[in-house]
């Protein structure tokens, strides 16, 4: 069996351009902002309502990280593409993703479509955002 949480065999053409202007935000401006930018595309309304002091931590962590590192992970991101991996998956699979997952909404889910397994489940984490194995403890 697989799982998946929180993501896509590719990003998502939204994400796409999201990403690309954040890159060149990050390019002319540096890390600083940036966290807090993100945390909408994150973690759902409700966890960062609850709990501001862990959203405020992630957004620094984001923050420290070096800016041509950062880079370079939006780069690979933009870059991976596994659909025609996931074409090939005939293990039963598990879908996993929060309702307010702006990186892996609930309809993208389609995506692993082109799976021949027989057995795609999908759980669908009410008021979470791309982060459900820890949204979803609260």
């Amino acid at each position: 069996s697989l799982l998946f949480v929180g993501g896509l065999p590719k990003v998502t053409e939204i994400i796409r351009a999201k990403l690309l202007s954040r890159a060149k935000e990050i390019l002319v401006g540096g890390m600083h902002g940036i966290g807090d930018k993100a945390l909408p595309g994150i973690f759902g309304n409700k966890y960062r309502q609850l709990n501001p002091e862990t959203a405020a931590l992630f957004s620094s962590l984001l923050e420290a990280n070096p800016m041509d590192v950062y880079l370079q992970c939006i780069d690979e991101l933009l870059k991976t593409d596994a659909t025609d991996a996931i074409s090939k998956l005939t293990a039963p699979l598990l879908l996993i993703t929060g309702t307010e997952d702006q990186y892996a909404p609930p309809a993208s889910l389609g995506a692993f479509s082109t799976s021949p397994s027989n057995c795609k489940k999908t759980l669908e984490l009410p008021d979470c955002g791309h982060m459900p194995f820890l949204e979803d403890l609260v």
